[in-house]
């Protein structure tokens, strides 16, 4: 499995799902394959975020964020730095999560808190975005494997 392998964020998505049912030593075999993931994974969201950006005028950067992760958050946005954190374990929540969580940070650029004015945003341009928050509330997933 190389690089090429993680043509979607799909794709990454559903490496790091089996990875974490592998046992340590299968893990261990599997590290540059994870590590490929990571590279991959990072050129979407690259990809996202630039057409995103592009589209509506807007100007970010990202970062991955390895610091604390609590219950209820995939994303922080700087609006002040134009600077959006993700936490790594994003890519467990799938596909549609990544680009909801994604999605909802650049909002933040437009407008800071969660009013009406940010609601509208999230309806016009994610319909589905609060089954995404549901299923990031509901989770017990904040941790890596």
């Amino acid at each position: 499995m190389t690089q090429e392998r993680f043509s979607t964020i799909e794709e990454c998505c559903e490496f790091a799902t089996q990875f974490c049912l592998l046992t340590p030593k299968k893990k261990l075999e599997q590290k540059d394959n994870m590590v490929a993931m990571h590279i991959a994974l990072a050129r979407h969201i690259d990809e996202l975020i630039n057409r995103v950006c592009t589209r509506h005028d807007l100007e970010c950067q990202w970062e991955w964020n390895y610091g604390l992760c609590w219950r209820g958050s995939a994303g922080k946005c700087s609006s002040h730095l134009c600077l959006i954190r993700l936490f790594p374990n994003i890519v467990f929540y799938g596909a549609n999560y990544i680009r909801n969580v994604i999605l909802h940070e650049l909002a933040h650029l437009k407008v800071k808190n969660h009013g009406p004015d940010f609601v509208a945003i999230l309806d016009l341009h994610m319909p589905y975005w609060r089954e995404c928050k549901k299923m990031l509330n509901d989770s017990k997933l904040d941790y890596m494997c």
